[in-house]
């Protein structure tokens, strides 16, 4: 594969991991869980729609948060993938200075003779 060449795994990762972002957070998470807390537990009764609202709210954020994990977990296999073929890429290049400098050695010496 040439050096240039990005793969269509290495596109598509970075396509799904980096579109919007930090949409869910553990904070709002937490501040959804308090809600729905406070309303079942309060002194003043909430009503049925409120704390179904508030089940709703916390489901979506939970959700929301689980997306941004995998989004993370796709970002660090992306990142590896692109490290391997980076480290590939750099081998390559390795190889092929070697070789031309042993080409320019078996050169000078042929000019010499």
């Amino acid at each position: 594969m040439s050096q240039n060449v990005i793969t269509n795994e290495t596109l598509r990762n970075r396509v799904l991991t980096r579109e919007g972002g930090g949409r869910g957070t553990l904070t709002k998470c937490a501040a959804r869980y308090r809600d729905l807390s406070h309303k079942l537990l309060s002194s003043s009764p909430s009503s049925s729609s409120e704390i179904d609202e508030a089940k709703q709210l916390l489901k979506r954020e939970l959700m929301l948060y689980s997306l941004e994990m995998r989004k993370l977990i796709l970002v660090a296999e992306s990142a590896e993938s692109e490290l391997g073929e980076y480290d590939a890429a750099q081998i390559r290049i390795e190889e092929s200075i070697s070789k031309s400098r042993e080409d320019i050695e078996t050169l000078k010496r042929q000019l010499v003779q």
